[in-house]
């Protein structure tokens, strides 16, 4: 008995953990979706509260140059679809993406771009502040500066004026339960979140046969210790 016991608590603790992933990419729906709950294992709205939707990148973004990987919609809320999320200035008017992950999380990325004159061509950094799933604060993130595409001068006869760009921002830990992020000193526009989830399976056949062996046996045990 006690090796069937063994056996069992062995089978348990090997069933794997499966990671899977999972792309939220604006792209995938209609301008004017709700994508703040559309996703079972990740909620996203504005840090006020409110909906995010997939809104299509304006005819003047990156001066008309071609958005590449981006593709043609974005992330956006109410207001507007450029984020800026700087908590340290109390500021009621700052804005940004919080996104808070209902199941186990070890991977997320998103990309953002400087597109708009607002913005300041292809230097502002990304403000993304990671919190674990009991909501404590891990890490305040910032972009791989060599995950940058150039999507073209801003003006071609003035080097000076710089280029848009867009890049990745990822990050990998073993729970993460939130992420804020925004434009770390002007607005950024956001796009495309990844992340991967952990599930572990439900117990295998083999599994489910030793339980129901460890049950017939006790059943069997206690039907010899009453006729004894």
């Amino acid at each position: 008995m006690k090796f069937i016991f063994l056996i069992l608590g062995f089978s348990l603790s090997a069933i794997p953990a499966l990671a899977t992933t999972m792309v939220l990419d604006p792209d995938d729906f209609a301008t004017g979706t709700n994508l703040s709950t559309i996703n079972p294992h990740a909620h996203i709205a504005t840090t006020s509260g409110g909906n995010v939707y997939a809104a299509d990148i304006s005819p003047w973004a990156a001066n008309g140059s071609n958005t590449q990987g981006l593709g043609s919609k974005i992330f956006a809320y109410d207001e507007a679809d450029e984020w800026f999320y700087m908590p340290e200035l109390q500021n009621p008017i700052t804005i940004g993406m919080e996104i808070t992950f209902t199941s186990k999380v070890t991977y997320f990325s998103l990309l953002f771009a400087e597109l708009f004159f607002d913005a300041g061509p292809g230097s502002e950094p990304l403000s993304a502040l990671v919190y674990d799933e009991h909501g404590n604060f891990l890490t305040n993130l910032d972009y791989v500066p060599n995950s940058q595409v150039n999507l073209g001068w801003i003006d071609p006869s003035d080097e000076s004026h710089g280029y848009w760009h867009y890049a990745k921002l990822e990050y990998f830990g073993p729970s993460i339960g939130k992420v804020i992020v925004g434009g770390n000193s002007e607005p950024t526009t956001l796009d495309r979140l990844e992340f991967n989830y952990v599930e572990v399976p439900e117990p295998n056949s083999f599994i489910l046969l030793i339980i129901g062996m460890c049950g017939l046996l006790l059943s069997v045990k206690r039907k010899t210790r009453s006729e004894s």
